[in-house]
C-alpha cells in the first residue's frame, strides 16, 4: 500500500510541477519578455507571470517529498505502526524547522 501512496504522490507532484514550469517557459518564449529574475515564492505578484509559473513549478517539485512523508505518516498511524509514524513525524518537524530557520 505504501508503494501506491508514494507512486501516486510523486506522479501527480511531477505532473503539476512540469505543467507549471512548461507553461511558464512557453509564455516566456511567446511574449519575448525579459527575465525579471527568480520569483520569490512569498511575493509572487512582483515577478512576471512566466517567472512566477516557473517558480511555482519548482516549489511544487520541492514540496512533493514533504507531502509524501506526511501522507505516509497518516497511513502508518491509521495502521497502528507508530514507530514508522513517529519517524515520519520527526522528519516533518525537522523539515519545518529548517524551512523556518532558512527564512529568518
Amino acid at each position: 500500500m505504501e508503494r501506491i501512496i508514494v507512486k501516486t504522490i510523486y506522479t501527480y507532484g511531477l505532473i503539476l510541477s512540469m505543467t507549471s514550469m512548461t507553461a511558464g517557459l512557453l509564455l516566456k518564449f511567446i511574449t519575448h519578455e525579459p527575465s525579471s529574475g527568480p520569483a520569490d515564492l512569498l511575493h509572487l505578484g512582483v515577478a512576471s507571470i512566466p517567472d512566477t509559473l516557473m517558480s511555482v513549478g519548482i516549489g511544487i517539485l520541492a514540496a512533493t517529498p514533504l507531502v509524501n512523508v506526511v501522507a505516509l505518516m497518516q497511513h502508518w498511524a491509521r495502521h497502528r505502526n507508530f514507530r514508522m509514524a513517529g519517524i515520519a513525524a520527526t522528519v516533518t518537524v525537522i523539515l519545518a524547522v529548517a524551512a523556518i530557520l532558512e527564512q529568518g
